[in-house]
C-alpha cells in the first residue's frame, strides 16, 4: 500500500470524452499524489505530452479518430503509460453488435490487443444480475508477478472476459483454472501499456489503480513538471425540461432531444405502472456513456450513448429504483425481493409498455434462464432469509414476481404502492414476524389474498398475519391474537419476539393474557424497565419448569440481568433451541462475562472472509448470510497536500431478525484484525450518537472527530446579511470559475478530512456568489436548486485569516438564498459541526434554525509512528512556517497504545520511538486525546488546561509554543458542504 507521495507527481490525464460514465472512480489517484485532468474532450498529441499516464476506460459506440489513434499509440511510444479497459459484454448488450465492432478495440489492436466475446473463451462465463456474460470474481485471481503494490487480492470488477495478448506479455489478473489473461501489460517502444477485460469501476484505488498507474509512470519521478488543469473541456450543462431539471455532458448534444424524450417516456410509463401517490424526483443527469443500471450509487444517472433501447432501459431502471428505494417502507421491499431483483422486473415491464417488446422480453428470459441453471427443479432458496446485503443476484425472486404477475396482473404493484405505508410499518403487525412477513401481508392486501401459504409453498419462511386492512376495527385485536398464538406454540426465538412485543401492551390488554404468557410477559416487562422484582418473577419461572422452554426463556432474560444461577443453566438450556435462541443466548452470557464458545457465532454459524476490492465479512446461520462488516483502505487527508493510509469500514449492517445477538461486534473485531486493517496507519467511520454501536466503536479507539447539527432555513423568510465595511457582495460573472474553485481548493487543503475531499465543479446547475474586499477574493458560497424545492448548498468558504471570516460567509450565504429563490427553491437543510465558530456564526446570522442530528464522524489511529512517517512532510512544513523555525528537540506523545514522537533538526523531522530520553517534552495522556490532538481537533494547551494531558518537563511558553505548532487545531472538512 502506498505511503508518502512522491514529490514530483505522476500526472494522469483521464479520458471522458468517449465515456463519462465511471470518471468518479479515478478520483482517490489523488490522494495518492498524483495530479488528475478528467477531459472532456478528444485525445490531442500536444495535450498527452504533458502527461505520464493516459487513462481510457470506454464500452461505448463513440470511435476514435485515426488522429487520435496515432496520438496514442506515439504517446506509448515515446515513453507513456496507458491504462486501457473494456468490456465486451457491455458493449454487445448496449448496442446489439458484435465485440469485434468496439471502437476499444482499434485502441488495443495499435499494442496487439483484442477484447474477446463470451464464445471465444474458455471456461464457463455466467450471466450476472446486470445481465451481462462473464467470469465472477471469484474466478479470478492475481498474477504472481504483478506489479509491486498490487493486489494481493483481485479487484471485484463485474463480468470479467479475457483479452487476447501479444507475445511477450506479461498477466496482470487471470482466470483462476484457465489461467486465461483477463488484464495483462506489455512494454511498447519507450512505453508500458495495460489493457483489461473489464472496466475499473469499482476498484479500491490504494491496493489496485495507484500501483498500476505508478508501474505505468516508470521514471515519472524524474520528468520535468508541468502544471495541469482539474477538467479540460466543456463543463457539464443544464435545462429544464418538462418540469426535470437536466444536467447534461456538453458532449451528449448530439444525442440530447432523443434523449429527453425517451426520459420523459419512461417516467410516464412508471407513474402509470406504479401510480403517482409518490412521485418522481425532479431532476436526472444525461451522462456521455452506457450506465447500464449499476445499482443505487448510479440513481438519476442516465447513460446517453447507445441503442435507444439501452438509453430507455438505463431511464426505465431509474426511474424504477427511485420509486422502489427512495419510498420503500424500512427494509420489506428488499427482505423479500433482495438486491435490485424488484427494481429489474418493473423495468423490463416498463421496457416493454414503451415499445420495446423484443429487447423486453430476451431480457426476461434471461432472467428466468438464470433461475433455471441456479435451481432446476425450483425448490431451493428461502426468499426470506436471503441476505439482500450481500449485493448477489437471487434468481428466485425474479421467478416469484413472474409467478405472482401471471396470477394476479401488472396491477398488483400499482395497488400495492396503494398499501405500502410512507413511513413505517403499521405498529400494531406482530414483533415476531420478519420484515419478509411484513412485505408479504401488503402484498396480500394488495392482491385481495392471503399469499401466506403460497409463499410457504414455494420455500419461504412465513409468520401468517392475519390479513386484515389496518385500519379495520378487527385488526388491533386480530394482530394481538396472532402474537398470542406465537408466544404459547413458536420456537423458542419467535416466543421470545412476541413477548417482547406484548410486554409493550397496556396493563389492561395484559391482564386478558393466557397465564403462562402473561408471566414471561410480566417478568420481561419488569426486566425492561429494571424492576428488582423482574429477578423474582423469572427464577419461579426457572423452579417451576426447570427443563422447559419457559424455563429458557426466563434465563435468557435472568442471563441478560446477569445473574449467576442463571448464567451457568443457560447453555444447557438453550442446546435445545432454534439457532437465533443460542446465539441470543451466547450474546447474554457474553455481556455477562461468562462467554461460552459453543453459543458463538464460529459455532453455532460461521464467518466467512472475503477480500476482494473490499474486505467484506459475514456472519452465516443456518446455512444463509445474516449480517456483514464491508471495509476498504485507502486514504485519510491531512492538511497541506498531506495523506495518510487510512480503514474505513463503511457499511455494518445485520438483518432485523438477527440482531441484538452480537453478530456486528463479533464481525467488527475481525475486520479490524485483518492484516489488511493492519496495514493502515488510521481507522474511521461514519455512525450516529444515538444507537448502541457508537460505544462499540469507541472501544475499538474510535474518536469522535466531528459531530452535526441539521439547521434549516425558509428561503422565503428574511433578507439579506449586510457584508463588513470594505467587502462587496457580488455573483460569480462568466470566466471566474477556476478563481472560486482555487479558494474552495485552498480551504480544503488546510483541514482533514476522514476522505479524500474533492473541489466541486461549477455546472451550469450550480450559483455561485463571491466576496471581495481590496481586489481580492476573501469568500464564496455555493449553492444549486434541488429536488422538490429544497436548496443543496455545496460550499461556503471564507479565507481562514479573515479576521470577519463569520460576517463574510454569512453574506455570501444569504446572498445566494436569493439566486437559490430564484430557481425555485423554497427551503436548504445544512448539517454542520456544532463545535465549529465560522459555521455557528454564519448559520446563526443567516437566521438558520437548529435540530438535533446525532451523526458523527470518527476517527482513531491504530499505529502513531507508522502516521507520522506519512505526514511527516507537514510537520517540517509547520516547524518551517510557524513561529519556532529555529527550534531543535524531541517531543514524544505517550498514551495507553499510541507513543511515538518526532525529532525536530533545523527544520527537518524525522519519527522516533521508544522510551523518552532526558530533556524530551513529554506529552502524556489517554489515547484518545493523542488522536485528538494529531487531528486538529483539540490543542495541547486546551488538553492541558482541562487536565487531560500531563506536559512534562514543564509546560513553559517556549514548550507550549513548539506543541501548539506541531498541533495546532484544525477544521475538519466534511466533504459537502465546505466550511
Amino acid at each position: 500500500m502506498a505511503g508518502q507521495p512522491p514529490d514530483q507527481p505522476i500526472r494522469v490525464l483521464l479520458d471522458s470524452f468517449h465515456d463519462a460514465s465511471q470518471s468518479e472512480a479515478m478520483g482517490e489517484l489523488r490522494s495518492a499524489g498524483m495530479a488528475l485532468t478528467l477531459s472532456r474532450r478528444r485525445l490531442t498529441a500536444g495535450a498527452l505530452r504533458r502527461y505520464h499516464v493516459l487513462v481510457v476506460r470506454t464500452h461505448t459506440p463513440k470511435r476514435f479518430t485515426a488522429a487520435e489513434l496515432q496520438a496514442i499509440e506515439a504517446f506509448v511510444a515515446e515513453g507513456g503509460g496507458l491504462l486501457l479497459t473494456s468490456s465486451a459484454p457491455r458493449f454487445e448488450l448496449s448496442t446489439g453488435r458484435p465485440a469485434s465492432e468496439m471502437p476499444a478495440q482499434t485502441v488495443a489492436a495499435l499494442f496487439g490487443y483484442r477484447f474477446l466475446s463470451a464464445d471465444e473463451t474458455s471456461g464457463t462465463p455466467r450471466l450476472d444480475r446486470r445481465f451481462r456474460v462473464g467470469f465472477a470474481r471469484e474466478d479470478v485471481t492475481v498474477a504472481s508477478n504483478a506489479p509491486a503494490g498490487f493486489g494481493p487480492h483481485p479487484p471485484d470488477m463485474g463480468a470479467w472476459l479475457p483479452v487476447e495478448a501479444p507475445e511477450g506479455a506479461e498477466p496482470l489478473l487471470m482466470h483462476r483454472r484457465t489461467r486465461q489473461p483477463l488484464a495483462a501489460t506489455s512494454a511498447h517502444g519507450a512505453g508500458r501499456a495495460c489493457v483489461a477485460g473489464e472496466p475499473l469501476g469499482h476498484v479500491n484505488a490504494a491496493c489496485h489503480l495507484a500501483p498500476l498507474v505508478r508501474w505505468l509512470a516508470r521514471d515519472a519521478e524524474q520528468r520535468s513538471g508541468h502544471k495541469i488543469p482539474e477538467t479540460a473541456g466543456p463543463a457539464p450543462r443544464h435545462k429544464r425540461f418538462a418540469g426535470i431539471d437536466v444536467s447534461y455532458d456538453a458532449t451528449a448534444e448530439d444525442v440530447l432531444d432523443d434523449t429527453l424524450a425517451i426520459v420523459l417516456r419512461a417516467r410516464e410509463q412508471v407513474l402509470k405502472l406504479l401510480g403517482s401517490k409518490r412521485p418522481l424526483p425532479d431532476e436526472c443527469a444525461l451522462v456521455d456513456g452506457c450506465i447500464q443500471t449499476e445499482g443505487w450509487w448510479n440513481q438519476g444517472r442516465i447513460g446517453c450513448r447507445g441503442e435507444p433501447w439501452t438509453v430507455a432501459w438505463d431511464t426505465a431502471f431509474n426511474a424504477v429504483a427511485q420509486m422502489v428505494e427512495l419510498y420503500h417502507t424500512g427494509e420489506m421491499c428488499v427482505s423479500l425481493f433482495p438486491e435490485g431483483t424488484l427494481m429489474r422486473f418493473l423495468s423490463i415491464e416498463v421496457l416493454r409498455r414503451m415499445g420495446y417488446g423484443d429487447q423486453a422480453d430476451r431480457l426476461h428470459e434471461m432472467a428466468l434462464a438464470l433461475y433455471d441453471e441456479d435451481d432446476p427443479k425450483h425448490v431451493g432458496g428461502d426468499l426470506a432469509r436471503i441476505y439482500w446485503a450481500t449485493e448477489k443476484w437471487h434468481p428466485k425472486g425474479y421467478w416469484t414476481l413472474d409467478r405472482l404477475v401471471s396470477r394476479f396482473g401488472m396491477g398488483l404493484f400499482k395497488r400495492l404502492y396503494e398499501v405500502l405505508p410512507e413511513k413505517e410499518p403499521v405498529r400494531d403487525l406482530p414483533t415476531h414476524t420478519w420484515y419478509s412477513d411484513k412485505m408479504i401481508y401488503y402484498l396480500s392486501l394488495a392482491a385481495g389474498e392471503d399469499l401466506f401459504p403460497w409463499f410457504a409453498e414455494i420455500g419461504t419462511t412465513v409468520h401468517p398475519i392475519p390479513i386484515i386492512k389496518p385500519d379495520d376495527k378487527r385488526a388491533k385485536s386480530a394482530f394481538r391474537e396472532c402474537a398470542i398464538e406465537a408466544a404459547r406454540t413458536g420456537s423458542a426465538s419467535e416466543r421470545m419476539d412476541a413477548i417482547g412485543g406484548l410486554a409493550r401492551l397496556e396493563e389492561k390488554e395484559r391482564s386478558k393474557l393466557p397465564r403462562r404468557v402473561a408471566e414471561l410477559v410480566a417478568g420481561v416487562r419488569m426486566a425492561d424497565d429494571d424492576d428488582a422484582r423482574a429477578a423474582q418473577v423469572l427464577s419461579r419461572i426457572m423452579k417451576r419448569k426447570p427443563d422447559s422452554q419457559d424455563a429458557a426463556l426466563a434465563g435468557l432474560q435472568l442471563a441478560s440481568l446477569g445473574t449467576p444461577d442463571a448464567c451457568r443453566r443457560l447453555p444447557a438450556l438453550a442446546a435445545g433451541e432454534d439457532t437465533r435462541f443460542r446465539l441470543w443466548s451466547g450474546y447474554a452470557l457474553s455481556k455477562a462475562g461468562r462467554a461460552d464458545a459453543e453459543l458463538a457465532v464460529s459455532t453455532v454459524g460461521g464467518v466467512d472472509v472475503q477480500l476482494y476490492t473490499d474486505l467484506e465479512i459475514h456472519a452465516r446461520a443456518e446455512g444463509y448470510e445474516v449480517a456483514n462488516v464491508v471495509s476498504t483502505v485507502g486514504w485519510a487527508q491531512f492538511p497541506h497536500g498531506s495523506f495518510a493510509t487510512r480503514f474505513f469500514v463503511y457499511w455494518v449492517h445485520t438483518s432485523p431478525q438477527w440482531r441484538r445477538m452480537g453478530l456486528s461486534r463479533e464481525l467488527f473485531a475481525e475486520a479490524m484484525a485483518h492484516p489488511q486493517a493492519q496495514t493502515c496507519s488510521t481507522f474511521a467511520l461514519h455512525t450516529g450518537t444515538r444507537n448502541v454501536a457508537h460505544r462499540m466503536y469507541a472501544e475499538f479507539g474510535f474518536v469522535d472527530m466531528i459531530g452535526t447539527v441539521k439547521h434549516t432555513k425558509l428561503l422565503t423568510t428574511g433578507g439579506q446579511c449586510p457584508p463588513p465595511d470594505g467587502v462587496m457582495i457580488r455573483v460569480m460573472k462568466d470566466g471566474e470559475e477556476e478563481s472560486v474553485r482555487r479558494l474552495i481548493g485552498e480551504v480544503i487543503a488546510a483541514g482533514c478530512s476522514d476522505w479524500p475531499c474533492r473541489v466541486p465543479e461549477l455546472g451550469a446547475r450550480n450559483r455561485a456568489v463571491m466576496a471581495w474586499e481590496g481586489g481580492k477574493l476573501v469568500g464564496v458560497a455555493v449553492g444549486s436548486a434541488g429536488v422538490d424545492g429544497e436548496g443543496q448548498l455545496k460550499a461556503v468558504c471564507v479565507r481562514r485569516d479573515h479576521k470577519q471570516a463569520g460576517a463574510v460567509g454569512a453574506a455570501a450565504l444569504t446572498a445566494l438564498h436569493s439566486r437559490l429563490v430564484e430557481d425555485g427553491s423554497t427551503k436548504i437543510e445544512v448539517r454542520a459541526d456544532p463545535q465549529s465558530s465560522f459555521w455557528g456564526q454564519v448559520l446563526g446570522l443567516a437566521g438558520y434554525s437548529a435540530a438535533a442530528d446525532g451523526g458523527v464522524t470518527m476517527l482513531g489511529i491504530r499505529d502513531l509512528a507508522q502516521l507520522f512517517g506519512e505526514i511527516r512532510t507537514l510537520y517540517e512544513k509547520r516547524i518551517r512556517e510557524g513561529k519556532c523555525p529555529d527550534w531543535r528537540g524531541r517531543v514524544m506523545l505517550m498514551g495507553d497504545r499510541l507513543q511515538a514522537g518526532l525529532e525536530v533538526d533545523g527544520g527537518k523531522v524525522a519519527v522516533i520511538t521508544g522510551k523518552p530520553r532526558d530533556g524530551d517534552v513529554v506529552v502524556t495522556a489517554p489515547d484518545w486525546v493523542i488522536t485528538r490532538f494529531v487531528t486538529g481537533r483539540e490543542t495541547p494547551m486546551e488538553g492541558y488546561l482541562q487536565t487531560f494531558s500531563r506536559i512534562e518537563p514543564r509546560p513553559s511558553p517556549g514548550v507550549m509554543q513548539v506543541l501548539e505548532t506541531l498541533f495546532p487545531q484544525t477544521p475538519w472538512i466534511r466533504g459537502d458542504p465546505l466550511s
